[in-house]
């Protein structure tokens, strides 16, 4: 096996295949234990020598994952830790350390790395250089890649550009849940509520559960607070934010979703005399994602609570 086939083995496990690092590290923990039992029974009794055998076996495997394989994915979300947080500089800096280039052993891929790079570029402002990020991601991630497209084009203001680009990709890849999200969430920003109601009504529809299923639930419940569905809005809310933060866990992703989600209840709160929700909403929002786009509605919110209940 050459070395970067290797490297690219690494990587899956460190980066992808939780699953399959487990199994192989359920395995070696128990070879080990085998190895060191047939040592350690020579000189000391059975049970003891089974005892010790699996402790020392258990603690290798454990010193192996945290500083071998666990290291490059904490960094990996360290970056968008600090990505979400505003500091796009460190976030790069971060980034590159495990990049394709870099001189670890374990790097992220091709893909994985150039898609998250052309993210932070994007929100950097710095369009060239997310352009050519862009450019070097093959065609095995185009979902994620159509997504990121199009919100480049929102962030450098080409709306035209960005929905037409967005129609070519629900015609090339399908109507994928992601993409459909993606176009709900601009109608709602421009306060089209009833066109976004229905783009979660159908995303819902086709995403049965995960990421998109969360975002789509959660935005459909938005667009109730806007459509004169407030209850029901409300209700569908305080049933899904939790599991959206239970997902947190698992997915740092999902954070800007719960950001925005937060900061448009917080302004229904903001302005239905229940300033404390809001207030609240705003500071849990604020605490997970300090994204450009949300400090618009930050401010409305913080004018409203200002100026009606001095807060």
């Amino acid at each position: 096996m050459s070395k970067s086939n290797v490297q690219t083995f690494l990587s899956y496990l460190a980066f992808e295949g939780f699953v399959l690092r487990i199994g192989l590290e359920i395995s070696l923990t128990v070879i080990l234990h085998t190895v060191l039992f047939q040592i350690t029974k020579s000189f000391m009794p059975l049970a003891q020598a089974a005892m010790i055998s699996w402790l020392i076996s258990c603690v290798a495997v454990m010193l192996l994952d945290k500083l071998f394989l666990s290291k490059p994915a904490e960094i990996y979300r360290k970056a968008y830790l600090c990505y979400l947080s505003g500091g796009f500089d460190k976030s790069l800096e971060l980034l590159s350390t495990i990049g394709p280039e870099s001189d670890n052993l374990i790097k992220l891929s091709n893909n994985s790395y150039y898609l998250r790079k052309g993210e932070l570029l994007t929100k950097s402002r710095d369009f060239k250089a997310a352009k050519q990020a862009f450019n070097s991601v093959n065609d095995t991630s185009l979902e994620k890649l159509a997504v990121l497209k199009y919100r480049f084009f929102l962030e450098k203001g080409e709306e035209d550009k960005a929905e037409q680009y967005l129609n070519e990709s629900l015609e090339k890849i399908g109507k994928l849940p992601s993409l459909i999200n993606e176009k709900g969430r601009k109608l709602l920003r421009d306060k089209k509520y009833w066109e976004a109601k229905k783009c979660f009504k159908e995303s819902v529809e086709l995403a049965s559960s995960g990421f998109n299923y969360a975002t789509a639930i959660a935005y459909l419940g938005l667009c109730n607070l806007k459509t004169g569905h407030a209850e029901q809005g409300l209700e569908i809310l305080e049933g899904i934010i939790p599991e959206i933060q239970s997902e947190m866990s698992f997915t740092d992703s999902i954070k800007p979703v719960l950001a925005e989600v937060l900061c448009y209840r917080s302004h229904y709160y903001a302005t239905h005399r229940l300033p404390n929700k809001a207030m609240l909403d705003l500071k849990y929002a604020n605490s997970i994602c300090n994204f450009p786009y949300l400090a618009k509605i930050t401010k409305e919110i913080k004018e409203e609570l200002e100026l009606s209940y001095q807060l």
